[in-house]
């Protein structure tokens, strides 16, 4: 039987959405799910170390925000907002001249060419359509150095105003280090440099990689959650990480006090995600489209960090698949009533 997205809607007051970073980070809410006894507690994000024990294993995305936010003006003079998705193909080549974007203020017609022009020049041509909305464009010279000397820091439409000068600063984790991403891994956003030596004494961290992408934040559209077609995102797993969770996995066999923390569910996605192919955790290079929804086996993943999610999107069946449907809905009630700040600048939760 299958499970209608109407499962998936809860009423976000808008007051609740975080505009803008905390003026610290490390200082917002934690809210501690206890999946056992199925049970709530509020913390501080700094109390995230008292929930990982020695001997643990965590996991980061090292990902890096590009600046992918560009503003122009077409041929006719009409402004126009592009939003670059992934390089074309989708892989770590982000000096690919072709990109995929999302544009604002443009409409396609047939035949039509259109250049993009910021400052006077022409930095790109808008080339095609493509069937999910989003369009091809080519640049002019090296992307890279495009959105560096022009880009603004992507922060999605739910934050209400325009980027700032600390946006560039406080949307990209202090560990960010892989350039690519559209779109922050928020989990982390609030591990600060305190924090991850505090986590170093009790546990081993390691990085993967996802790139982030806009569909992240695109809801599901579908009646019933099991028809949605998730958005792949380019994913990367060192040799010399993959060979360490490997041998933390085989050992977590013979000593299950031991846990694996995926902070955030990009970590989560990738891990699971390469497991379910190989059968354990391998070197990786490439693109997953891993859709998590209950029923969901996790062979990797104890405990989840991860924010309050839009509804509708596949982060929340993501988190029900790992907590429980009634567990999460209960969450985010209490989230609510608490009145917590939710989705990218906002409060947090571990699953435990």
């Amino acid at each position: 039987m299958k499970t209608p997205i109407s499962k998936y809607i809860y009423e976000l007051p808008k007051e609740l959405i975080a505009q803008f970073p905390p003026s610290q980070r490390g200082t917002t809410n934690l809210l501690v799910v206890d999946r056992t006894r199925k049970t709530f507690d509020h913390k501080k994000y700094f109390n995230v170390v008292d929930y990982i024990n020695e001997g643990d294993l965590v996991i980061l995305n090292n990902t890096k925000v590009l600046p992918s936010r560009l503003y122009g003006k077409l041929d006719n003079g009409k402004e126009v907002e592009l939003l670059l998705l992934n390089p074309i193909p989708n892989n770590q080549n982000i000096h690919s001249k072709k990109w995929n974007a999302l544009l604002g203020g443009y409409r396609h017609k047939p035949n039509q060419t259109n250049n993009v022009h910021i400052n006077g020049n022409i930095i790109a041509t808008i080339s095609q359509q493509n069937n999910d909305g989003t369009y091809d464009i080519i640049f002019n010279n090296d992307p890279y150095e495009t959105v560096h000397n022009l880009g603004h820091t992507p922060l999605p439409k739910y934050i209400t105003r325009q980027d700032n000068p600390e946006d560039a600063k406080r949307y990209q984790t202090i560990f960010s280090k892989i350039e690519g991403s559209v779109a922050s891994p928020t989990a982390s956003l609030n591990l600060t440099k305190e924090i991850l030596s505090q986590i170093k004494k009790k546990a081993q961290i390691v990085y993967v990689t996802l790139y982030v992408g806009w569909g992240t934040f695109s809801p599901i559209r579908t009646e019933y959650i099991e028809d949605h077609q998730i958005h792949s995102e380019y994913i990367e797993i060192p040799k010399s990480s993959a060979k360490i969770i490997n041998n933390f996995i085989n050992l977590r066999k013979k000593e299950n006090n031991r846990k694996l923390i995926a902070f955030g569910t990009t970590v989560c996605r990738t891990l699971e995600s390469v497991f379910k192919d190989n059968n354990c955790i391998c070197e990786y290079k490439g693109t997953t489209n891993l859709y998590i929804y209950p029923p969901f086996k996790f062979n990797v993943v104890d405990k989840l960090v991860t924010n309050f999610h839009t509804p509708k999107s596949s982060l929340l069946t993501l988190v029900s698949a790992f907590m429980g449907y009634d567990l999460m809905i209960k969450a985010y009630q209490e989230a609510i009533e608490k009145k917590y700040n939710f989705l990218s600048y906002g409060d947090s939760m571990i699953i435990i």
